[in-house]
C-alpha cells in the first residue's frame, strides 16, 4: 500500500513539474553547475536559477535539511521527461550542493557539498565523491562500495515534497495572481497519508519474526487499527513462541497530539532482555539459528508502560524528550542448569558456556513500578553523524522495597577523517544510585564478536556497566574483488566492565578487523592478559 502511495506521489509530482520544465531544465546539465561555481564568468549569459520555496516544512527533520540546503548556493536539477533519471556523470565536478527535484538520481561525479534528492531514490555509483551528506526524501540512498560520502547518508522513505501551484505574495500583487514562472513551491506530503483503512492487516497480519534460545521462533500476528484519520493507531498482537509453547497478548497504541506531541502506550506479556543494545533482534536471531550462539540473557514479564513525548527539529538536530511511567511484574525463564532441550540450530552448540543451553540468571520475582524520564535524538551536520539516547528510571515500588535510580545511556559518533577513512565511536553506560537494583535490571557484556571478545560470553554483569568502542576504518578503494567489492581494514579498540554496586577493573581489547562485503575476519588481544581470539562473523554486527 505504501509503495502504491509512493508511486502515486511521484507521478503527481512529475505532472506539475513539467509546467516548470523550461525553467528547471536550465540546471539539468552538470556544466551549468560548474559554471556557477567557477570564479570566471561564463562565455554565454547564464539562465537564471529558479527559486524553490517550501510552503510546508512538515514534521521531522527532512524539511529542515532541505531548507538549509536551499538557503545556500546550490544547483537545482530535474528530469527532462517523466520517469527519467537525473545522471551526474563521471569526471564532472559540481562546485555547490545539488538538489534534484521530482525523480531518481544516479551520481558518479564529485559534489562539493550535500546532494539531496526530493521525490526519488539516490543511487551512488563507483567513483562518486560527495563532500557532504547524501539525502533522499521520498526514497532511499543506495550505496556503492567504491563511492565516498564524507557526511551522513539519510533516507526519508515515508515522506516527500510535491510541487504545488504557487501564489504571488509580493506586496501590491493582485490577490490570487500566479507566482513568477521561475518559482517552484514545494509542500510536505506523507507517503503513508491519505484516508487510512479503519482496520488493516499488514502482510496478512504477520509481523517480522525473531529467533532466540528461549523463545525459539517468535511470530507476532495482529491487525493495525487507525482512527481519526490516522491520528490514533492501535496495534494489538498475539505472539506465538514456539519453544515455550505459549501465546503472549499485547497492545500498542500511539495517539498524536499535533505534529510534535504524542502519547505511546504498551500493555502486554513477553520475554524481555537488557542486552539488546549490542545487536538487533534480526542479527541476534541469525546468530542463534545458524551459529548456535545467543548473546542475550532473558526473563519473562507482564508490562504496562506509557510515555508522553515532544519532538524538536532543526536542519541538523532532531530531539525527542519524554516522561512516562511503567509497572512490571517479572519472573525467571529457562534454560536452567538442568535443561536438556534447546531450540533448533544448524550448528549443534549444546555447551552451557556459550551455546543455546547457557542458563539464564535468576531474577527477583515481583513488581517494579517506576517514573521514567528520557530523551533520544540525532545530530547530523555535514560530515558528522551523532545519535544518543538516555533513560532514567526512578522506582517508587520495587522488589524487596529497594530504592534505586538507574540511568542508561547509548551514544554513537561517526565522521570521516582523511580520504575515505573514518572514525566511529560507540558507548553504552548503565549507572545505578542508591540500593543495588534487582537482577532484572542487570546488563551484561563479554564474549563473541560484539564487546570484549577475550572474555567468556556475558561473563560480566550487574547494575553498573560501562563499555566503549572505537573503530578506525581504512577502505582500499583501488582494490576491488569481483562480486565482493573493496576490502576494508580497521583498527578496533574496546574497553568495558560490569559489576554489582561498583565497577571492577576494566578489560581492554585491541586488534585488527578485515571486512570484505558481508564477511568479517577479526583478531583481538587483551594487552594485560595476552589472551587473544580470532573470529569470523557477518559484517552486519557491530
Amino acid at each position: 500500500m505504501r509503495q502504491r502511495a509512493r508511486r502515486a506521489t511521484r507521478q503527481s509530482m512529475a505532472r506539475p513539474l513539467t509546467l516548470y520544465g523550461a525553467t528547471l531544465l536550465l540546471a539539468a546539465s552538470p556544466d551549468s553547475a560548474q559554471a556557477q561555481a567557477s570564479p570566471q564568468p561564463p562565455a554565454a549569459s547564464p539562465r537564471s536559477e529558479p527559486t524553490v520555496v517550501i510552503r510546508d516544512l512538515g514534521p521531522g527533520s527532512a524539511g529542515r535539511v532541505l531548507r538549509a540546503v536551499l538557503a545556500a548556493p546550490h544547483a537545482t536539477l530535474t528530469p527532462r521527461e517523466r520517469g527519467a533519471r537525473v545522471s551526474l556523470r563521471r569526471d564532472t565536478t559540481y562546485g555547490t550542493p545539488v538538489v534534484v527535484i521530482g525523480g531518481d538520481a544516479s551520481v558518479a561525479s564529485t559534489v562539493h557539498g550535500d546532494i539531496v534528492v526530493v521525490g526519488g531514490d539516490l543511487f551512488l555509483h563507483p567513483g562518486a565523491t560527495i563532500e557532504g551528506r547524501a539525502v533522499a526524501i521520498g526514497g532511499g540512498v543506495y550505496n556503492s562500495t567504491l563511492a565516498t560520502v564524507r557526511g551522513a547518508r539519510l533516507s526519508f522513505r515515508d515522506e516527500t515534497f510535491v510541487v504545488v501551484p504557487a501564489v504571488r505574495e509580493a506586496a501590491g500583487a493582485a490577490a490570487g495572481a500566479p507566482a513568477p514562472a521561475d518559482t517552484v513551491t514545494l509542500a510536505y506530503r506523507s507517503l503513508g497519508s491519505g484516508p487510512p483503512s479503519a482496520i488493516a492487516f499488514p502482510a496478512y497480519g504477520l509481523r517480522l519474526p525473531a529467533y532466540d534460545r528461549v523463545n525459539g521462533a517468535t511470530v507476532p500476528f495482529g491487525p493495525t487499527v487507525s482512527l481519526d484519520s490516522g491520528r490514533i493507531e492501535i496495534d494489538p498482537t498475539v505472539t506465538y513462541r514456539s519453544h515455550l509453547g505459549t501465546l503472549d497478548p499485547a497492545v500498542r497504541a500511539q495517539v498524536g497530539i499535533g505534529r510534535r506531541e504524542a502519547i505511546a502506550i504498551f500493555v502486554g506479556r513477553g520475554t524481555r532482555t537488557n542486552d539488546d543494545w549490542n545487536r538487533s533482534d534480526f542479527l541476534n536471531g541469525i546468530s542463534a539459528l545458524f551459529g548456535g550462539i545467543d548473546v542475550r540473557n532473558y526473563y519473562r514479564a507482564d508490562l504496562a508502560e506509557a510515555r508522553l513525548s515532544r519532538r524538536w527539529e532543526t536542519a541538523a538536530l532532531e530531539l525527542t524528550p519524554y516522561v512516562g511511567a511503567l509497572t512490571e511484574r517479572a519472573w525467571s525463564v529457562g534454560p536452567d542448569s538442568a535443561a536438556v532441550g534447546a531450540p533448533y540450530r544448524f550448528f549443534l552448540r549444546r555447551d552451557r558456556r556459550r551455546g543455546m543451553l547457557r542458563p539464564n540468571p535468576l531474577v527477583s520475582v515481583g513488581r517494579i513500578s517506576s517514573v521514567l524520564v528520557g530523551a533520544q535524538g540525532t545530530w547530523a551536520p555535514s560530515g558528522l553523524l551523532t545519535s544518543a539516547s538516555a533513560r532514567v528510571e526512578i522506582p517508587f515500588d520495587a522488589v524487596a522495597e529497594r530504592r534505586f535510580v538507574q540511568t542508561t545511556i547509548d551514544g554513537t559518533v561517526g565522521f570521516p577523517t582523511y580520504g575515505g577513512q573514518r572514525l566511529d565511536v560507540f558507548a553504552h553506560l548503565v549507572a545505578t544510585a542508591g540500593d543495588s537494583a534487582p537482577p532484572q535490571r542487570y546488563a551484561y557484556l563479554g564474549g563473541e564478536d560484539g564487546t570484549i571478545v577475550t572474555l567468556d560470553l556475558l561473563s560480566m554483569g550487574g547494575d553498573q556497566l560501562i563499555y566503549a568502542q572505537g573503530l578506525y576504518s581504512v577502505p582500499f578503494e583501488r582494490v576491488r574483488i569481483r562480486f565482493l567489492g573493496s576490502p576494508v581494514i580497521a583498527i578496533r579498540y574496546a574497553v568495558g566492565g560490569a559489576g554489582i554496586g561498583r565497577l571492577p577493573s576494566l578489560a581492554q581489547n585491541i586488534g585488527l578487523r578485515l571486512t570484505v562485503s558481508f564477511v568479517r575476519l577479526q583478531y583481538m588481544i587483551d594487552p594485560a592478559t595476552r589472551d587473544s581470539r580470532t573470529s569470523i562473523a557477518l559484517s552486519l554486527f557491530r
